[in-house]
């Protein structure tokens, strides 16, 4: 039993298929923020186990490797047909090679933003101690540039869509043109920039957790006279 006077998050991770058992204890959060709700209301609750738990085991990869993993070392940490499964009912996108995730990417330019935070309260302060675990993730990245591979990582980079492209996509899944073009307009306009003020990583990602909803739906008697 720790004493009060060392308050240390422990984090405890089953991670069996990818190579054993983790006991991890660290001050800083070595995990990354899952929210029950958004899970229960997305897409993800309504498909097979097998897909929900492949989903999890793949973003435990994503987040190990720092957010960054090309879609060919994916392959070899986990089963390729359950990594194209994900990729094909656009759980995870991939840009140029390079796998994204968007929610966790979002969490991981946090953590990174604190960490930089942190290492300036140290300097100003002459505190070595502040910098603390997450400034070595940042360290990290800058030596990427080690192989092929993630020399693609570091050049990691937004494409926004055409208009087209987007139509075509929202259609693909029984959405309106209308709201393909106000999900263009909108983003555009913002310079693809979420309501949060964070660029967009994955644009079909968003697409699907924010504007496929039934009211943006094509009407079903429209559908049959699509087909």
């Amino acid at each position: 039993m720790l004493p009060k006077s060392a308050p240390i998050k422990l984090c405890l991770l089953d991670l069996s298929t990818l190579g054993g058992s983790y006991f991890i204890m660290y001050r800083e959060l070595p995990y990354f923020k899952f929210n029950p709700a958004k899970w229960l209301l997305g897409r993800i609750s309504c498909e097979k186990e097998q897909i929900q738990g492949a989903f999890v085991k793949v973003c435990c990869i994503y987040w190990h490797e720092k957010c960054s993993i090309t879609i060919n070392n994916l392959y070899q940490k986990y089963h390729k047909s359950k990594v194209k499964a994900l990729v094909d009912r656009n759980y995870i996108t991939v840009e140029d090679d390079i796998v994204c995730i968007e929610f966790l990417d979002e969490q991981f330019e946090e953590l990174t933003d604190l960490s930089d935070k942190r290492s300036s309260a140290g300097r100003k302060g002459g505190q070595a101690k502040v910098k603390q675990s997450l400034s070595k993730a940042k360290a990290n990245l800058k030596h990427l540039d080690k192989d092929k591979d993630k020399d693609k990582i570091r050049s990691k980079t937004f494409t926004p869509p055409q208009l087209q492209e987007v139509i075509e996509y929202f259609k693909l899944n029984n959405y309106s043109t209308t709201s393909a073009n106000k999900f263009f307009n909108y983003y555009k306009e913002g310079d693809w920039k979420d309501s949060n003020g964070k660029k967009v990583v994955g644009w079909k990602q968003k697409a699907q957790g924010v504007w496929f909803k039934p009211e943006n739906e094509i009407p079903k008697s429209k559908l049959k006279s699509l087909n």
